[in-house]
């Protein structure tokens, strides 16, 4: 025997009760904070509905993903969104992004549930237990060193939370007249705190350093040479 109570139905048998509910539609594992694109992994969604309507749209209400789906065993898993995702943050141009995730259950037009995704663009699979100390202690780039030409100019990248303050520092040290080798420092920019977390670019030229070490030096810039430099902001460094 059954009876309905509150949209609860309650099973009476032999005396007892027994309570079911009905299974909400919903995503069940909600990723939180910011993460590298190449480390959303499978979204997971639990429904008994018949079928589930999921959308995922980026900054501007642009759809990149409209499907309906139907779960197996009460459940849906949506592999590989990396792919749609740093699609289009490529197409953009973003290096961060929000997108969000909508589920709507049995073509209903009221959402089930969603999530938002903050994405910072990383196409590379990185092994690391905590996305915010890897951000505080590296630029944007999985190299430690880079070698380039005398001449060259160098953009470097770097995520800044909302209450972080930093210079960025050069200790760059250069060949003499006479050969012999000297260490300075340029510190050219103070990144101030800001309300939002962000993403900034810096480009400096070897040309810059070599100039600098000119004018605290003495020496005539054309009989200098620039050996090497490191930049530093906080706790990231990056050798060139």
């Amino acid at each position: 025997m059954e009876h309905c109570m509150g949209g609860i139905i309650v099973f009476y048998a032999t005396g007892a009760l027994l309570y079911l509910c009905s299974m909400a539609t919903r995503i069940t594992n909600k990723p939180t904070g910011t993460i590298l694109s190449s480390a959303i992994g499978d979204i997971i969604i639990s429904s008994d509905a018949s079928f589930v309507d999921v959308k995922l749209t980026a900054t501007g209400s642009i759809v990149i993903l409209e499907e309906r789906y139907y779960s197996f065993r009460n459940e849906i898993t949506l592999h590989d969104l990396s792919s749609l995702i740093e699609a289009q943050m490529r197409k953009m141009g973003d290096t961060i992004s929000s997108f969000t995730l909508s589920v709507y259950a049995n073509g209903s037009s009221s959402v089930s549930d969603s999530c938002t995704l903050q994405i910072l663009y990383c196409d590379r699979l990185l092994l690391t237990y905590d996305i915010s100390t890897l951000l505080k202690e590296n630029f944007l780039t999985t190299l430690d060193y880079r070698r380039i030409a005398p001449d060259a100019t160098i953009s470097l990248f770097l995520y800044v939370t909302a209450s972080e303050s930093l210079y960025l520092r050069f200790q760059y040290t250069y060949r003499t007249p006479e050969g012999e080798t000297k260490p300075d420092t340029h510190s050219p920019y103070y990144i101030s705190t800001s309300s939002t977390h962000r993403t900034l670019q810096y480009e400096i030229a070897c040309d810059t350093l070599l100039t600098q070490a000119a004018k605290s030096s003495g020496y005539n810039k054309k009989d200098m040479t620039l050996i090497s430099f490191t930049a530093e902001g906080g706790q990231r460094a990056m050798t060139f």
